[in-house]
């Protein structure tokens, strides 16, 4: 094995250690639970439309996965508590997402686990 292979290895590994942090949260989490929560955790206070586009997610399903990682999947469910989304105090159309304390602890174990 090169030490480039090496450094792959190690940075994959890595990664795959974070990664598990989420899938320990919830196992049945999907691929796009998983980026939605990096891309909010990335983009604080990003409007949920700007989230949909920015993945290409449709709506329907942008909203699903945004609610199953809120503090409500529906009602009397509750979801993963990962973020919070609240109106736009300047624009009562759009929804405002940022990471709720539970998710920037866990965004920040994510970042100890690639950076460790």
């Amino acid at each position: 094995m090169t030490t480039s292979d090496a450094k792959i290895e190690q940075k994959m590994g890595d990664l795959y250690t974070a990664l598990d942090i989420l899938r320990r949260l919830d196992s049945t989490m999907s691929a796009q639970q998983a980026t939605v929560f990096l891309y909010v955790a990335s983009h604080e206070g990003a409007i949920i439309t700007d989230i949909w586009r920015a993945l290409d997610l449709p709506t329907g399903s942008a909203s699903r996965t945004l609610y199953a990682l809120s503090a409500w999947k529906e009602p009397r469910v509750p979801g993963l508590g990962l973020i919070d989304i609240r109106d736009d105090p300047e624009d009562r159309r759009k929804r405002i997402v940022s990471l709720s304390p539970k998710g920037r602890n866990v965004a920040k174990a994510m970042l100890h686990a690639i950076s460790s």
